[in-house]
């Protein structure tokens, strides 16, 4: 992957030139909806002006919003979407630039004009003494904070006034030298929230607005200055390889080259664990060196090709965030890859698809024409799934897959629209499975409302990949879901109850089917190697319906699975009686969803036999329970778990509704031929 991500950026840096570095580099947006441009003016005193735009590609290039400085180092980015941070961003950057810079002397302007300094700070204190002097900058207004907080601070506003350089001073030293750390922070959260609330009332921008705010000068944009330029770009990447190491680039393999094992920037590339001695090649400092290093031409692809993936090829693969990186494994040439234009296109139709059809888009693009040069042959793909927590500039990785080969794609795309055909053709698509459905077949527990999607993950993997999967493993996955529905447990878990209508397949009902496309389209992959079928020849074998026969088939049902299918479709029958004539299907209650022992199923059969002469429906389907007792005699003791007999017992009962909800469909259909 490593390599994968160099690649891109190599190609975007050669391709545009070495000026794009910082442009490549800038952020998404995320959750900001607009830009809040202050302008200050350094030939008066005044308040700053404000303009707010609207969020683009081009702007947030032109404002260069390249995040927050991570850590506990100084703010020094002139646009950021945390107002205290803007506020510290001035000094700490004005602090750095070389003497002679142009930009330095502005910034020092601005300082002398709207800043004051609390005095007799140590330590990290520092970091909040300069603060904006809003007394000069007529915005110290007390109805700009909440009553409660003026209420507390009202003897001091009395006795200094409200945000001017004696009150920040005195509210400082309120509790003596312990609680003086505590104070400057509250000084700097309190500015901002006046400064905020200011925008608000004034402007109309709201406070419930996420927005990135950037500084003018004097109607000049400073992220726009070269100078600024010079320095993120030094601060970037130039600082990491201050110390100087030479040795060999474990990428390029160029030998005595500066190298840096300093990958803390990185948010996606987890290389290693650098940050602690007991994982350094002979536990020394030095020996993470040995580790992984690379060099600064690598490492400014790396940068680059890590932003590229996280602006250009995060998407939803189901209900998973994932990011897809291409691993080219013939030597091409990254000046042919162009991938911004094809990521771009990519992005369009992918990031607004949900399911398996985004994949299949991605395929697509890749085989455009104008990529044949890099052919199906010439990449793989890697599949990293990753979530990025709300407040955290950290990515928090759960799942990589790697290597899976493109053809693969195709192969699950095909097989999702093979298996439609499973109860008919055309028949309950919509009940049918995608990626999205895949996710609520599955027992995804909530912890503090967080899904908990490890098992949908590996599901993922397995497709991605081909692996086996162990049919008691599945049904005891899916055998936890049908509980959700039957129990109601939807609280604890990502399923949601409907409330859609239930005449014919309540949720239990629909779960049910969708669970056989499932097993169906898991068996067309190859990845069940227990549904081989073999079924023996029956004497009541021709008063089984062909339907059954065919599903029977293609899933490949063994005659004690099919046994048991045939009762619970028995079961969904007689279900179906009762809830013409009651409006409920009691018959459901004999089936134990924590699973059945093969005394309980015998237990069950006969109930059946009971409820078809009770409910007068025995004429019809004699020949059905025929062939269920023949099987279920010939497979005694050949049953697996009391939970995966359950399991196949509700398969058949599923097949009765879809039996049901199939033909409301085709009279459905009758009644708009005729209109």
């Amino acid at each position: 992957m490593i390599e994968a991500i160099k690649t891109l950026g190599e190609s975007i840096l050669m391709t545009t030139g070495g000026e794009s570095f910082l442009s490549s580099m800038v952020d998404a947006a995320n959750r900001a909806k607009n830009i809040v441009v202050l302008d200050f003016d350094t030939t008066k005193v005044a308040q700053p002006k404000v303009e707010t735009w609207g969020i683009d590609s081009e702007k947030l290039d032109r404002i260069k919003w390249l995040g927050n400085v991570k850590g506990n180092k100084p703010q020094d980015r002139i646009t950021t979407d945390n107002l205290q941070y803007l506020i510290q961003s001035i000094p700490n950057l004005a602090r750095q630039l070389p003497a002679k810079s142009t930009l330095k002397s502005n910034l020092q302007q601005i300082i002398a004009k709207y800043y004051c300094e609390i005095p007799g700070l140590r330590g990290g204190e520092k970091r909040y003494a300069y603060l904006w002097n809003l007394e000069k900058m007529n915005m110290n207004d007390t109805a700009l904070i909440q009553k409660k907080k003026r209420d507390e601070i009202n003897t001091l506003i009395e006795l200094c006034g409200f945000c001017t350089p004696s009150f920040y001073e005195e509210y400082a030293k309120k509790d003596g030298e312990e609680g003086q750390k505590e104070n400057v922070k509250k000084l700097m959260a309190l500015v901002a929230e006046v400064v905020r609330n200011w925008l608000d009332k004034y402007w109309g921008i709201s406070t419930k607005d996420d927005v990135l705010f950037t500084l003018k000068i004097n109607g000049h944009l400073i992220a726009e200055d070269p100078e600024y330029h010079e320095y993120l770009e030094k601060q970037m990447v130039d600082d990491v390889f201050e110390d100087k190491i030479k040795g060999q680039c474990h990428l390029c393999q160029r030998s005595a080259v500066n190298i840096t094992k300093n990958f803390t920037r990185f948010r996606l590339l987890k290389f290693y664990i650098n940050d602690k001695i007991g994982f350094a090649s002979n536990l020394i400092e030095a020996g993470f060196f040995k580790n992984y290093a690379v060099c600064e031409e690598c490492y400014k692809y790396l940068l680059v090709g890590e932003r590229f993936v996280e602006k250009h090829l995060k998407m939803k693969f189901g209900e998973a965030d994932v990011y897809l990186i291409p691993q080219f494994y013939q030597n091409i040439n990254p000046q042919q890859l162009t991938p911004w234009e094809w990521a771009d296109r990519l992005k369009e139709k992918v990031e607004r698809l949900n399911k398996l059809e985004a994949l299949e888009e991605f395929q697509e693009k890749i085989a455009d024409d104008r990529y044949r040069q890099v052919g199906d042959d010439s990449y793989l793909l890697n599949f990293l799934f990753a979530r990025h927590p709300r407040g955290s500039a950290e990515v928090k990785v759960q799942r990589f897959v790697q290597d899976v080969p493109p053809h693969r794609l195709t192969e699950l795309a095909e097989a999702l629209k093979e298996v439609r055909d499973l109860f008919g053709e055309g028949k309950l698509n919509y009940l049918a499975i995608d990626y999205i459905k895949i996710y609520y077949l599955l027992p995804i527990r909530k912890v503090r409302n967080e899904p908990q999607i490890g098992i949908y993950l590996d599901m993922l993997g397995a497709l991605l990949k081909g692996s086996s999967v162990k049919l008691m493993y599945l049904t005891k996955l899916l055998m936890e879901t049908a509980r959700v529905h039957v129990f109601n447990k939807y609280e604890a878990y990502v399923q949601r109850k409907s409330t859609s209508d239930k005449r014919l397949a309540d949720d239990l009902g629909k779960f049910l089917i969708s669970a056989q496309f499932f097993v169906y389209y898991l068996k067309k992959l190859g990845m069940l190697k227990e549904l081989q079928g073999g079924g023996s020849k029956l004497i009541w074998e021709d008063l089984v319906s062909p339907e059954i026969k065919d599903y029977w088939g293609k899933v490949g049902l063994a005659d004690h699975q099919r046994a048991l299918f045939l009762l619970g479709y028995l079961v969904g029958e007689i279900g179906k009686k009762q809830f013409d004539e009651g409006g409920t299907k009691p018959i459901i209650n004999k089936i134990n969803f924590q699973g059945m022992t093969e005394a309980k199923i015998k237990v069950l059969a006969s109930e059946v036999l009971e409820k078809l002469y009770q409910y007068k429906i025995w004429k019809y389907k004699e020949g059905m329970y025929a062939a269920m007792k023949e099987l279920l005699d010939k497979s005694l003791g050949k049953f697996a778990s009391p939970e995966d007999n359950v399991f196949w017992i509700l398969s058949g009962y599923a097949f009765s509704t879809a039996q049901a909800l199939k033909g409301k469909d085709e009279e459905k259909l009758e009644e708009e031929e005729d209109a």
